[in-house]
């Protein structure tokens, strides 16, 4: 028996919207295991290897600021590692979060949903959305931005107007949230996107505090346990192979190596369940403020009757409708 479609745009109580995360996820786990390891594998093999020699470089400056007890100096080595393990989560992050968002459009428009998928179907959303995460990161610092330099200008004036702008800002923080469900699910501008989401967001604060709560704890949860292998390694690569003795052998490095590999690969791939649910609550804010899901309905009702009108089966099939 065929499962039913989850529409995005519905108004669901905070179990339904549970409920709809995890059976996206069940019902559509081969598609999406397969193509965000097809694009997630070979960056954490790259951010895994920057972030072991960002790990190496660290505990060896914490290890002569203990044993010599004064701090010892950051080189431009050590900056640069970490720039670049930085720079490739950031990557890895805006990667894995295009392709969620890919394949929950494709999902809503396919009638078929994501039944015999392709990465050639899955390339224009991706990239499309790999521009549009881009964009969103750059919007973000300047609103960022400026919210900080009109609390910093502010607080001259007088400190007591911190009591406000700090409050605010950390009230916005979560109708933001919506903010990469809007931009990136539907075809709205940047600031459009940005405007639509505050205004749902705040609507529906509870909702958004409520998803992030709940999900943010599984993943926390389960995304400790895949770290727990990179740090106990290289815990023991610390105790047992000290650089003063000479340093760790080759295969001692690649266990530590798999072991931040898996531990990137992982944190990605668990991290899709907030985007998942977070489009599911912006989609049942939508409908609840908005009432969109009464327009997808009049056009999904236009598309049939334009199919098939004229045919034996139109009537039946206004009737599924």
């Amino acid at each position: 028996m065929e499962r039913k479609k989850i529409d995005l745009f519905r108004r669901r109580t905070f179990g339904e919207k549970l409920n709809a995360t995890f059976d996206f996820v069940r019902e559509n786990f081969r598609p999406l295991f397969k193509y965000m390891t097809y694009l997630l594998l070979p960056l954490a093999l790259v951010v895994g290897f920057c972030m072991d020699s960002f790990m190496d470089s660290y505990l060896s400056i914490l290890g002569q600021t203990v044993g010599e007890g004064v701090e010892a100096p950051v080189d431009a080595g050590y900056v640069l590692k970490m720039l670049a393990f930085v720079v490739g989560s950031l990557l890895m992050g805006i990667v894995a979060g295009s392709m969620v968002f890919s394949l929950l459009r494709l999902y809503n428009e396919r009638e078929e949903r994501l039944q015999g998928i392709s990465f050639v179907d899955i390339r224009p959303e991706l990239w499309r959305n790999v521009k549009r995460c881009v964009w969103q990161i750059l919007g973000a610092i300047v609103v960022m931005t400026v919210f900080i330099l009109v609390m910093a200008a502010l607080g001259v004036v007088s400190l007591y107007t911190l009591i406000i702008t700090i409050p605010a800002l950390l009230v916005s923080i979560l109708p933001m949230m919506l903010w990469s469900p809007a931009y990136l699910l539907e075809d709205l501008s940047l600031w459009a996107s940005l405007k639509k989401a505050m205004r749902l967001g705040f609507q529906t604060w509870g909702g958004i505090f409520g998803i992030l709560l709940v999900i943010g704890i599984l993943v926390n949860v389960f995304s400790t346990i895949v770290m727990l292998p990179f740090f106990i390694v290289s815990a023991f690569k610390e105790l047992l192979f000290p650089a003063e003795n000479g340093g760790s052998p080759v295969w001692m490095d690649f266990i530590v190596y798999l072991s931040s590999v898996l531990m990137m690969y992982s944190s990605m791939m668990l991290s899709s369940l907030s985007t998942i649910g977070l489009s599911y609550q912006y989609g049942h804010a939508c409908d609840k403020i908005d009432g969109v899901s009464i327009d997808h309905d009049i056009d999904r009702f236009e598309q049939m009757s334009d199919r098939h009108v004229d045919t034996p089966e139109t009537f039946n099939d206004f009737e599924k409708l």
